[in-house]
């Protein structure tokens, strides 16, 4: 395709960051927290999405409860989190 890898990165961190302006935040009735790991197991990451919408809300890097903490602190309102 003669794209340099940098061209698609940006590309891909630009339509992320318009996805992620453009998401509606609401009241989520119900949250599912699960983790991911990437090839051989070594490297984790934490998903907090609405299973109920089928909506990833966000992802955090690793798989400790301090991370998921984070995840959850930097994811969502106060008013979301009460």
């Amino acid at each position: 395709m003669g794209i340099s890898f940098s061209r698609v990165n940006r590309v891909i961190h630009r339509l992320v960051k318009r996805g992620l302006a453009r998401r509606v935040t609401h009241q989520y009735t119900s949250l599912s927290i699960d983790e991911k790991s990437f090839p051989k197991g070594h490297t984790y990451v934490t998903v907090l999405s609405d299973p109920i919408g089928g909506v990833v809300i966000d992802i955090g890097e690793g798989r400790t409860k301090k991370a998921t903490e984070a995840l959850l602190n930097e994811s969502l309102t106060q008013d979301q989190r009460d």
